[in-house]
């Protein structure tokens, strides 16, 4: 999307995907040493090329978390 997302953002999406609504999810936006607050891809080199992603980050999201069930054999 080349949007940025925190780290609660993505865990949030995580959880969403994963149909998990019975968590919270906190921070207090102060990250530990050595972790990350927040993930920003440059993708500037992509939209020079006229590249446009295909799929939404949501969904990207939902299609790993699937991948990853199928795999370990997780069920929903």
């Amino acid at each position: 999307s080349g949007q940025p997302r925190t780290m609660l953002e993505v865990a949030g999406a995580v959880a969403c995907a994963m149909e998990i609504s019975d968590c919270e999810i906190m921070a207090d936006g102060i990250p530990p040493p050595a972790e990350l607050y927040r993930m920003e891809a440059d993708v500037s080199r992509l939209q020079n090329l006229d590249f446009q992603p295909g799929i939404s980050f949501e969904e990207g999201i939902v299609r790993t978390i699937d991948w990853f069930r199928k795999e370990i054999g997780m069920k929903k």
